[in-house]
């Protein structure tokens, strides 16, 4: 599991999010008491890791947004059982929409997706849209990154 730990979101945040069980839209996590994240709120979790499944299922990714705007992190493709580096940069606008263009290199393959999140409790929703009916995706983590020693 030490491999895929290394492996993960987005994001969008980042690269995708993960269809969400129990609540299926914008409109539902703000029913259920959720709130979107603001752009203070995004910038008080740097640095950050953010572990989430792309939203065609095809995959995972882990990335890690530092204070100075870059990511780094991989990407991991369930149906070619391969992992590729990932890099790029985030920009969360006043509205607390994040968007993360970033390349995966090992695949010559390019993203540029934005998103709010949303939080319910302890859970992490992301969503392209903040209208009510707009589909979510369950985030699996997300948070400040702990310096490990």
């Amino acid at each position: 599991m030490g491999r895929l730990t290394a492996v993960m979101s987005v994001i969008c945040v980042l690269g995708g999010v993960e269809t969400a069980q129990a609540q299926s839209t914008v409109g539902e996590v703000l029913e259920k008491g959720g709130q979107l994240v603001s752009k203070a709120d995004f910038l008080e979790m740097m640095p950050m890791r953010i572990q989430s499944k792309w939203p065609n299922q095809q995959g995972e990714e882990e990335l890690f947004f530092s204070v100075d705007g870059k990511i780094t992190g991989t990407g991991h493709h369930y149906a070619s059982r391969s992992d590729s580096p990932a890099a790029g940069t985030w920009a969360v606008e006043d509205d607390g929409k994040v968007c993360t263009p970033k390349r995966f290199t090992a695949w010559n393959n390019s993203t540029n997706n934005c998103w709010y999140f949303y939080r319910l409790n302890n859970e992490f929703f992301g969503a392209p849209k903040t209208d009510a009916g707009t589909r979510v995706g369950k985030i699996n983590s997300m948070g400040k990154q702990v310096a490990s020693n």
